[in-house]
C-alpha cells in the first residue's frame, strides 16, 4: 500500500520527512488503520508523514518495523 521512497526524500538536506512501515508494525501500532497513507505519525517525537506499507515479506529486513530516509 502506498509508496517506497523517491530520491529527492533520501537526500540529506530533504525537509520532507516520511516513513514506511512494515505490515507488522502497522497491524499492530495503527489497527490496519486503511487510510494510514498520508497521515503524520510520530516517532522520538518527531512528525512524519506515512507513505507506505510494506508487506509482511519485507519486514524480516527491518528490527524495529519502520523504514525512514
Amino acid at each position: 500500500m502506498g509508496r517506497f521512497f523517491t530520491v529527492g526524500e533520501c537526500s540529506p538536506d530533504s525537509p520532507v520527512k516520511v516513513v514506511v512501515l512494515s505490515e507488522h508494525f502497522w497491524r499492530n501500532y495503527y489497527s490496519s488503520d486503511p487510510h494510514i497513507v498520508g497521515k503524520v505519525i510520530h516517532i522520538s517525537r518527531q512528525p512524519l508523514t506515512v507513505i507506505g506499507v510494506a508487506p509482511l515479506g519485507s519486514a524480516n529486513l527491518l528490527s524495529g518495523g519502520l523504514w525512514m530516509p
